[in-house]
C-alpha cells in the first residue's frame, strides 16, 4: 500500500485567481475547473515558478503534493494557494488571473499582444523559447524617375 501522503486527495476551492473548482493533490496534481457546462482538467506542473511575489522565484521539483489550502494575502499572494509536498516543504503560489490566462479551453491559453502582424510561430525546444515571424507597415520613399 502507498503511504497516506501519496494518495490523491480532492480539495474544493473558491476564488483562486477568480476561479472555483477542485484541486487534485497527489503524485500528479491537477486543477478541475467547470465552465460553460464542461469540466476542464489542467495538470499542474510541480516545477512552480511564481514571479508575482516581488521577483521571488519558488520552485518545487517533482514533489508529490500532500496538502493544499487556499490563501489570500494582498501583497504576497492575492487569491493564491498553499501547497505542502511530501518532504514537508510549504510553497506559497498563485495562478494567473482569468484576465491573463483562459482556462476554458482544453489547455490554458494566453493572448500576447505584440503590436505587429504575426505570420508564423515556432518553438525551439532546447532553449525553451518561441520565435515569431512578424511584419509591420513602414512608410517607404518612392524614387522618382
Amino acid at each position: 500500500k502507498k503511504d497516506a501522503a501519496m494518495r490523491r486527495r480532492l480539495y474544493p476551492f473558491t476564488n483562486v485567481a477568480g476561479r472555483s473548482g477542485v484541486f487534485i493533490g497527489g503524485e500528479r496534481p491537477a486543477w478541475v475547473f467547470g465552465s460553460r457546462g464542461w469540466f476542464r482538467i489542467h495538470p499542474m506542473a510541480t516545477n512552480i515558478i511564481n514571479d508575482r511575489t516581488k521577483g521571488a522565484i519558488e520552485r518545487m521539483q517533482s514533489k508529490t503534493i500532500a496538502c493544499y489550502a487556499g490563501f489570500h494575502h494582498p501583497v504576497v499572494s492575492p487569491h493564491g494557494f498553499l501547497v505542502i509536498d511530501t518532504t514537508g516543504t510549504l510553497s506559497i503560489n498563485s495562478l494567473r488571473s482569468a484576465d491573463e490566462v483562459h482556462y476554458d479551453a482544453p489547455f490554458p491559453t494566453r493572448l500576447v499582444h505584440v503590436g505587429k502582424t504575426v505570420h508564423h510561430l515556432a518553438r525551439h525546444d532546447p532553449s525553451k523559447t518561441f520565435m515569431l515571424a512578424v511584419s509591420m507597415r513602414e512608410k517607404t520613399q518612392t524614387v522618382e524617375e
